[in-house]
């Protein structure tokens, strides 16, 4: 099913932006499925496909709250996410220029999951995986005022993000950047504070030229790219018509 992705982010993955390599990490703990729930594969996690015998990867974020987000910062899966019986199930929208639904199921795992995607177009098999990095990073924790700076773009990044210019990030979550030829206002919030996982509204109102005016939500995290710098990294979308990203380091 490639028209849910069709560009890579290898930066986001490889930077070190979540940890880097780990070959020295432990081999995963077997557990049986049925002793999984949610609380065990909350977090942030690696995913690779493969299609037409090229790799991609993305990043997928399942917040404490239950939703989830699969991006690769040009397209997205975004819906919410539950387990049941050992099993997780991602129902939501795959925002690629057009948006279509999709499902993506698979037997759930604090390490490695496969992942099938389901939707009117075709089937596409994921494989998400992370490590004890990944796992601290999630566990950091989610401070706005530690979120609070001027953001400029990631080079790891470059020509991914909607942002343009400077965007601004006030103690209160407060987030404003321009996007081409309008400015986008935006508002980060917790979702749980043990956790790295931000909620985030962008207000396109005005942004016609740019964007489909309206409200987006979506989530957020915090990492850290190649050259040691703090970075946030949000995907919102506006019910199922359209999706925008911002990526930025300060």
């Amino acid at each position: 099913m490639k028209s849910l992705f069709i560009a890579v982010a290898a930066a986001f993955l490889l930077s070190g932006c979540l940890g880097g390599s780990d070959s020295g990490s432990t081999p995963p703990a077997q557990v049986q499925p049925s002793q999984i729930s949610y609380s065990d594969i909350a977090g942030i996690w690696e995913v690779k496909y493969t299609d037409e015998g090229e790799t991609y990867e993305a990043v997928m974020v399942l917040t404490s709250d239950g939703k989830a987000l699969l991006s690769d910062l040009d397209v997205a899966i975004y819906g919410t996410a539950s387990v049941s019986n050992g099993r997780l199930t991602i129902q939501g929208y795959a925002y690629d220029g057009v948006v279509i639904p999709v499902t993506l199921t698979g037997t759930a795992n604090p390490d490695r999951m496969e992942l099938l995607g389901t939707s009117q177009v075709g089937n596409q098999s994921f494989v998400a995986t992370r490590t004890q990095k990944e796992k601290s990073l999630y566990r950091q924790g989610a401070n706005l005022a530690g979120l609070a700076g001027t953001y400029s773009d990631d080079p790891d990044f470059q020509g991914y993000s909607d942002v343009s210019g400077i965007a601004v990030i006030d103690t209160q979550g407060n987030l404003t950047f321009t996007a081409p030829s309008c400015t986008v206002m935006g508002k980060l919030s917790t979702i749980n504070t043990a956790f790295n996982e931000y909620n985030v509204r962008f207000d396109t109102a005005g942004c016609t030229a740019a964007f489909t005016s309206g409200i987006y939500d979506g989530v957020a995290v915090k990492y850290e790219n190649s050259q040691g710098k703090q970075g946030v990294f949000a995907t919102g979308v506006m019910g199922n018509q359209e999706a925008v990203w911002f990526v930025g380091v300060k």
